[in-house]
């Protein structure tokens, strides 16, 4: 795997600053009664830069308050990214100077779009991984809409790894030799390198088919009607690591009444966050409209779905493709800063071949070019989530976060 290390070079944007440089001091306030562990927080270069003294290539560092340098990243809206801690309802006190050398941050997150796999995307980082369709499963049939979830259990990345055992000519050829020999050997085989087993590190066993899958999102025409952007039309990585990475798709227009809409939606996955942050904007919707983020409900589980009495998440305990296989349970959860008009479990009218019958549902309006964020990801019995009530107290608190984000000073 080829793994992009990123070093801070400042962007020549930079003029050559007259002020004499010096630090910036970093007052963080943290208003919630929980921990805040390394918490990835953001600065906008024009906030320090003029302090800084910043100029063409130089390196930025940042320390805490036991002078320890902790990483960095630049992302691709200049912002200064660094993981902080601060204790439940203090404050935390970092440093930000300049420097002449910095090392690279360890690789922490990874996405990568496979064109030899129907052009799917697929991210992850230490936590959890993900994976968006590519517009080329329509070829061959398939009907795959929504988020889907690519389990692992190991802090380590691996999707690439995964890919390219699946994508492997020399693994392809030696299935097809074995087949020819016999069917069932070449089977097992192809089962110790696939998708869908745990080989030692994770699998894929969420099902998404014709649905939203893991929190997608679409527009709700009047008649109450789902419409389904099916397949991403373009597709381009904005952050790839070491801390942060973001990528943004363009979708296939749908028509909402009356209106040809397109959607753009920009996903964002930071380091030791169980969740995604995805922002998603229309054009060519002029007037205010449904939309509706959903957790796909199948037909082995339909009761075990939670949703929060502010309505700031909804939480769904997914069995899994393949309950008899010792998959353990994916829990699921989508969180919303602004506050959705109601979130209900609601039926799909035929299910769709993949067992989805139905979805926990948050319906928001949405005006015009306004844009629409909220947070999504999952969580697996087998990395670090044994049970339903463990996942909803996680998601409960993560959604306070969100309604509370750390209050952050420069001086």
């Amino acid at each position: 795997m080829k793994v992009r290390k990123l070093f801070l070079f400042v962007s020549a944007m930079f003029m050559v600053c007259s002020v004499e440089a010096k630090d910036v001091i970093v007052e963080m306030q943290n208003n919630v009664s929980m921990i805040r562990e390394n918490e990835i927080v953001e600065i906008p270069l024009e906030r320090i830069s003029a302090t800084l003294g910043l100029k063409a290539g130089d390196r930025i560092s940042v320390m805490d308050a036991f002078h320890k340098e902790v990483p960095t990243q630049i992302t691709y809206d200049r912002k200064l990214i660094f993981p902080a801690n601060v204790g439940a309802g203090t404050r935390a006190v970092y440093t930000i100077r300049l420097a002449s050398g910095v090392p690279a941050p360890e690789q922490a997150v990874f996405v990568s779009q496979y064109t030899k796999h129907q052009g799917d995307v697929v991210w992850e980082n230490d936590k959890m991984a993900y994976r968006l369709y590519g517009p080329n499963n329509s070829r061959i049939g398939l009907s795959e809409w929504g988020n889907d979830v690519w389990l692992k259990r190991v802090p380590e990345l691996v999707v690439d790894a995964r890919m390219s055992n699946v994508l492997s000519d020399d693994n392809r050829n030696k299935v097809r030799t074995l087949s020819a020999i016999d069917g069932l050997v070449g089977e097992q085989y192809a089962a110790s390198f696939d998708l869908e087993h745990d080989h030692g590190n994770g699998m894929d066993c969420y099902s998404v088919g014709a649905s939203l899958g893991c929190a997608g999102t679409a527009l709700v025409d009047n008649a109450g009607r789902i419409l389904f952007s099916g397949y991403y039309k373009s597709f381009k990585i904005l952050d790839n690591g070491p801390l942060r990475l973001t990528f943004q798709v363009v979708m296939n227009p749908v028509t909402v009444n009356g209106s040809v809409v397109t959607e753009t939606r920009t996903i964002q996955l930071d380091r030791n966050s169980q969740f995604n942050k995805t922002t998603i904007s229309y054009t060519g919707l002029g007037k205010a409209a449904s939309v509706i983020t959903g957790l796909v409900m199948h037909k082995d589980n339909t009761t075990r779905y939670g949703i929060a009495a502010d309505k700031s998440y909804m939480t769904y305990e997914d069995l899994t493709c393949n309950p008899q296989n010792n998959n353990g349970k994916i829990f699921v959860a989508a969180m919303f800063p602004q506050t959705p008009m109601k979130i209900e479990p609601q039926m799909l009218a035929v299910a769709e071949s993949q067992g989805g019958v139905g979805h926990v549902a948050a319906f928001s309006t949405i005006n015009g070019s306004a844009a629409y964020t909220y947070y999504w990801g999952a969580g697996w019995t087998k990395f670090g989530f044994p049970t339903l009530e463990v996942w909803n107290n996680f998601v409960r608190d993560f959604a306070a976060k969100v309604k509370k984000p750390i209050v952050i000073t420069l001086k």
